[in-house]
């Protein structure tokens, strides 16, 4: 019977209803890779932003790099793939392919392969090395083309092919009852009283000793921290855990952003960066439980729409942050030490303003709008020299002769950051009042109905 239903399946007719019907996730395995694939199709886009913002600002008066008309297009196929994707129809899965083989192509074959030409001699040593490294990141986003190409073929096959969910076989059975345990003996008890909240708690408690003892020389930013992490050890243990991993997060962010690049790679910086993770992990967790927490089907359709705005709003802001934190990495060179240790702030914060702004708690949206203040102020207040901004290229031998135009080029772009970032966080910050006014006002009527 299965075999008859399937292959019916396949006899149906694509009709335009078909091609453009919203469909569910994939079922089965394959929507762990559809899963996958919303973040891949996001990292593909912030790959292709890098090197059309490294194109633009490495260009000289002898050298374009890379034409307007090729980086339109790698931004506009990465647009696309995205919209493609989160589609969930097969005419958008289809697209998802078309887009991905136009990029492969194009930074396969244009110019005997896309890349940044390093050996100008308008170029400084480090810009030199800069360009050689944006090489990597191309054949990354050409490896992730080709494999979203091919997930997007088995997305529209598991659409055409099965039309409900699959009975769980092997290893999906293991996991399963995993699960069922873990809902039992974790997830069933009240927040700030499951066995993983105190695993979480004492790991972080671990890697703040390593960091601290390591260095026993306490900055005011030290005290910052490790104020936070008190605070979080608080709030998780007065049963509010999202504010408490959130606060584990920030104080383990504060703690990466000390003696990175100054250092290497030592035990402070493994303690941070390791605290941050787990931090990081358990945010999106409770993020993750607390959305689900807070679904209403009585909410009025604008306020599911605005939710999902700030969420793209953040993912754009992940996007942006993306080429000036790779050109201060790469491209800055040594004479810009204060602002390279808040490179952990632009990478990581947009990633923690989207898992609060995900949980869709109207509190948390008041943390995403500090979050962009402390974004603004981590790219406007990086260096402690008068009226120098984030990017300073004066080096000829590092930066050569192009150094003052790559300036104006990527100041532009975080002065462009920081004016949304203040914009966000007003923005946030109403929203904030706006969904706190209108939960109020459902919740009085749901009792008024009730009673």
């Amino acid at each position: 019977m299965k075999k008859e239903r399937k292959s019916a399946a396949k006899r149906e007719p694509l009709t335009k209803e078909a091609l453009f019907k919203h469909n569910p996730i994939p079922f089965g395995d394959v929507r762990k890779y559809y899963l996958a694939g919303k973040v891949g199709t996001v990292v593909l886009l912030a790959l292709c932003f890098h090197i059309s913002v490294a194109a633009i600002a490495l260009r000289t008066d002898t050298c374009v790099q890379i034409p307007n008309g090729i980086i339109a297009v790698l931004l506009l196929c990465a647009i696309l793939n995205i919209i493609g994707h989160y589609s969930r129809t097969i005419a958008g899965y289809a697209l998802s392919v078309v887009v991905c083989l136009i990029l492969v192509l194009v930074m396969q074959l244009y110019n005997g392969g896309l890349m940044l030409q390093s050996d100008l001699p308008e170029y400084g040593e480090v810009f030199r090395d800069g360009a050689k490294s944006t090489d990597f990141w191309i054949l990354l986003a050409k490896v992730l083309a080709v494999v979203h190409m091919l997930l997007s073929v088995v997305f529209i096959n598991s659409t055409l092919t099965v039309k409900e969910e699959l009975e769980l076989k092997g290893m999906n059975i293991k996991i399963k009852k995993f699960q069922d345990w873990l809902d039992k003996n974790n997830n069933s008890l009240p927040p700030g009283r499951r066995a993983s909240d105190y695993w979480f708690i004492v790991a972080q408690l671990l890697c703040s000793m390593v960091f601290w003892a390591a260095d026993p020389n306490m900055t005011k930013y030290d005290y910052y921290s490790l104020g936070a992490l008190i605070a979080g050890c608080v709030f998780v243990a007065c049963k509010r855990t999202l504010t408490g991993s959130f606060l584990l997060a920030v104080s383990a962010l504060i703690r990466c952003t000390l003696y990175q690049y100054r250092l290497g790679i030592c035990f402070p910086v493994i303690g941070a960066y390791l605290g941050f993770w787990i931090a990081l992990l358990y945010f999106a967790m409770e993020s993750s439980r607390n959305a689900k927490m807070t679904e209403c089907e009585k909410a009025p359709k604008w306020f599911g729409i605005s939710a999902n705005v700030f969420v793209w709003i953040a993912v754009a802001f992940a996007v942006a942050c993306i080429p000036v934190h790779e050109f201060m990495g790469v491209f800055a060179g040594s004479i810009m030490p204060f602002q390279k240790d808040n490179l952990p702030l632009i990478f990581f914060l947009p990633i923690l303003i989207l898992l609060a702004i995900r949980s869709k708690r109207w509190y948390a949206y008041c943390y995403s709008g500090a979050s962009f203040v402390w974004l603004w102020f981590s790219l406007n207040r990086a260096t402690p020299y008068k009226d120098r901004g984030f990017f300073y290229f004066e080096s000829i031998e590092e930066h050569g002769s192009v150094g003052a135009d790559t300036t104006d080029r990527m100041m532009s772009l975080v002065k462009g950051i920081s004016e949304a970032a203040i914009v966000a966080a007003v923005l946030c910050c109403c929203f904030a009042v706006l969904i706190f006014i209108t939960r109020r006002l459902y919740l009085g009527k749901e009792k008024q109905i009730s009673a």
